[in-house]
């Protein structure tokens, strides 16, 4: 006979069985998984305004050096 699996999640941190809908099993893992969370954001945004700025340079560059040569 198979057991009933209660419906339940990991931590997201150290992969601790944790209460269905929570994301971590303890304030430690709560807290480094908060300071991930934020360094993950910081990192989008910067790689957002690199690509902004190379876009930016391909669009503007051209036409600031004369017209492109068409």
């Amino acid at each position: 006979m198979v057991p009933e699996i209660v419906q339940h999640g990991h931590c997201h941190v150290c992969g601790r069985v944790v209460k269905y809908g929570d994301t971590t099993c303890s304030e430690t893992c709560k807290a480094d998984w908060e300071r991930s969370r934020r360094s993950r954001k910081r990192m989008m945004l910067i790689m957002y305004v690199i690509m902004a700025a190379l876009v930016l340079m391909l669009v503007v560059g051209p036409m600031l050096s004369g017209g492109g040569g068409a």
